[in-house]
């Protein structure tokens, strides 16, 4: 027998828990770019694989160790190299296990007029590319850039405006992108090469 007041109890017991989590993982020094109840979406802020590996592996230790969440399953499905992300339908990346080929996929683009949507999917995709590379660079360079610590967001206070569907993004914020060691580079980019690469494009559709 279905009992609205009871689902509805349970369903806010899940979503306390869940904020505990988010807010372990954060204190944990990852970054929850997407979270619902059965996925997410990571940043370890690692810009090696096996780093990045052996870090969520200890973070996965380490929680199950608290006896609020030794019942949680993890289990890591994909790890990206080079990830850009809206949302679950809209979002391109190269993945770790086929580092050769870039995923897209950007359901925004099929309300685009059609004469513009591969236009969209190739500027996205130079994007992407130009910054995975540069990232790469870096790796090999091994660049460590200073990072300032501001503390720990208030988990309550992240997840204040949590949409109904208890989907669950806390690293969009201006401050968070700030902390990235590519921000300089990819504000550079857009402003000296996106910017008039787009003017050019959208002269070109009008006529």
């Amino acid at each position: 027998m279905y009992d609205p007041l009871l689902h509805r109890l349970v369903h806010k017991l899940m979503k306390k828990n869940f904020f505990q989590l988010l807010l372990q993982l954060r204190q944990l020094g990852c970054e929850v770019v997407y979270g619902s109840f059965n996925k997410m979406y990571l940043h370890t802020k690692k810009r090696d694989f096996e780093e990045a590996k052996n870090s969520m592996e200890f973070v996965f230790r380490t929680i199950k160790e608290n006896s609020l969440f030794s019942w949680v399953t993890f289990t890591p499905v994909e790890y990206w190299r080079c990830l850009l992300f809206k949302d679950i339908y809209n979002y391109a990346g190269i993945k770790e296990s086929n580092p050769e080929s870039v995923l897209s996929r950007w359901d925004i683009s099929l309300h685009l007029p059609e004469a513009i949507q591969q236009i969209f999917k190739h500027t996205v995709g130079e994007y992407l590319l130009k910054v995975y590379r540069y990232n790469e660079k870096l790796k090999i360079e091994k660049v460590e850039p200073v990072v300032k610590d501001e503390g720990d967001v208030p988990m309550e206070s992240a997840n204040a405006s949590a949409n109904p569907k208890d989907d669950i993004q806390v690293m969009d914020t201006v401050e968070d992108y700030k902390k990235e060691p590519d921000h300089e580079f990819i504000c550079k980019l857009i402003d000296e090469h996106f910017s008039q690469k787009m003017f050019e494009k959208l002269t070109n559709i009008q006529r």
